[in-house]
């Protein structure tokens, strides 16, 4: 028996590369993809808590309360 380790390299082009061993050598290295920032905003009823999503800014009430919804 050598002492040579199996290490199992996957490539993905999306997510970055990730090496992983095998058996006893399982501490493999991952690069994970950064955290994407997202475009939608949230719009919440300070009344009701009744909240709408939009990608751009708006203005925009509640129809329940009569009150405009905030940004959170």
């Amino acid at each position: 028996m050598n002492d040579k380790r199996e290490i199992l390299l996957n490539r993905n082009e999306f997510f970055g590369v990730s090496v992983t061993g095998t058996g006893a050598h399982s501490g493999g290295v991952q690069i994970t993809p950064p955290a994407r920032k997202s475009n939608s905003r949230k719009y919440v009823c300070p009344c009701c808590g009744n909240s709408v999503r939009a990608t751009k800014e708006v203005h925009i009430a509640c129809m329940d309360c009569q009150q405009t919804m905030i940004e959170y």
